[in-house]
């Protein structure tokens, strides 16, 4: 469970939806376990709430899961399709898995149907072709942590061998082309309302009516050879 307030006044319901504590604060600017603390108690999760939010801060509390155990799961989505997942697993004394705070990643080589649904579930609802998903292994099964937009990779690809910058790259080509083609047909149809409809360039008219004439010609039924000695007397005359 996440929660976000705006102010200090909605801190105490908010507290009350996570339910227990420890529970964990976390800064919306943060990034690789940056701005990412646990609060034991009510008193320190008011005293750092408050403090962030007079600093024009956002803050999220998340409930702690602690049979995670300083461990979570990156699942990489391009294009719909799950291409690379990890397990990140925290130092010794730390709940943050971030390999960036000392944490170490391991290949997850068959990642289990209900964390894939999940991932891909988490990416199309945020609509994002490229998504780093972040989850948590619960007794209840896989939770969402985060999403990330712009996801890191080099510790992806160093744990999974996978080169995950080409896969995301072809996803941005993809795009690129599909939106240049929706582009194209959308200002073709406004220039057929308008009655102006485009000029064919010189050189694709012509092509096109080689092809034209090449696809008459072979659906064009074939001449009948006339037999051998029919073509010898004509040769006589």
């Amino acid at each position: 469970l996440s929660v976000m307030g705006r102010s200090s006044s909605d801190l105490p319901n908010n507290m009350r939806l996570i339910g227990r504590f420890p529970m964990i604060m976390k800064l919306l600017q943060g990034a690789q376990g940056i701005g990412v603390m646990l609060g034991h108690d009510r008193s320190s999760v008011e005293s750092v709430v408050s403090t962030m939010l007079e600093m024009d801060k956002d803050l999220v509390l998340q409930e702690f899961i602690k049979e995670a155990s300083g461990t979570d799961v990156r699942v990489l989505v391009v294009g719909g399709k799950v291409v690379a997942a990890m397990r990140r697993n925290a130092k010794k004394g730390e709940f943050r898995a971030n390999v960036h705070r000392g944490g170490f990643g391991e290949r997850i080589s068959r990642l289990p149907k209900s964390y894939e649904r999940l991932a891909l579930a988490s990416a199309k609802a945020l609509g994002l072709e490229i998504a780093g998903v972040d989850l948590l292994e619960s007794s209840v099964g896989p939770l969402l942590l985060e999403v990330n937009s712009s996801p890191g990779f080099e510790e992806l690809e160093k744990a999974t061998k996978i080169n995950v910058a080409e896969k995301m790259i072809r996803q941005a080509m993809k795009q690129a082309h599909a939106g240049h083609r929706r582009l194209a047909r959308a200002h073709a149809a406004a220039l057929k309302r308008a009655g102006k409809a485009p000029k064919p360039k010189p050189r694709k008219a012509a092509a096109k009516k080689a092809t034209a004439k090449k696809t008459a010609a072979r659906k064009a039924p074939a001449k009948k050879r006339a037999p051998a000695k029919s073509r010898a007397r004509a040769k006589k005359r």
